[in-house]
C-alpha cells in the first residue's frame, strides 16, 4: 500500500526542512511549499512536488495542492510550518513591523487549510 500526500508549508530550511526529510526517507509523497523554491529544489528529495507559494496567496495555494492531488492523490496531512521571523535587534523595530509579522504568520496559517474548508 503507497503512502499519503503530506503537504509541508515552510519545507525550505529549520524544521519543516527536516520534517520533508523524514517523511520523504518514510516514503510519503510530498507537496513541498515556501517562497523559496531553489532551496526546495536543493533537497532533491523522490516523490516530491516542490512550488514557490506565499501561503498568503490563496490561489497559488490552492493550485498547488490541486497539482499535487492530482499527481499523488488526496492529501492526509498538512504541516503547517511556514512563518516570518524578524532577524536582527528588537529595539529598533516598530510597533506596526512586529504586527506585520504577527499577522503574516496566523493568516498564512490560517490560510494553509483552506483547500479542507468549504467555501
Amino acid at each position: 500500500m503507497s503512502k499519503p500526500l503530506v503537504i509541508i508549508t515552510g519545507a525550505s530550511s529549520g524544521i519543516g526542512e527536516a520534517t520533508a526529510r523524514l517523511l520523504s526517507a518514510a516514503g510519503h509523497p510530498l507537496l513541498l511549499l515556501a517562497r523559496r523554491v531553489e532551496r526546495l529544489h536543493a533537497l532533491e528529495l523522490p516523490d516530491s512536488l516542490s512550488r514557490a507559494v506565499d501561503i498568503t496567496d490563496r490561489a497559488a495555494l490552492l493550485a498547488a495542492v490541486a497539482e499535487a492531488e492530482a499527481r499523488f492523490g488526496p492529501a492526509d496531512a498538512l504541516i503547517n510550518n511556514a512563518g516570518v521571523m524578524l532577524l536582527g535587534k528588537s529595539a529598533g523595530r516598530t510597533r506596526s513591523s512586529g504586527s506585520a509579522c504577527s499577522t503574516s504568520t496566523s493568516r498564512g496559517c490560517s490560510m494553509a487549510c483552506t483547500p479542507w474548508c468549504p467555501g
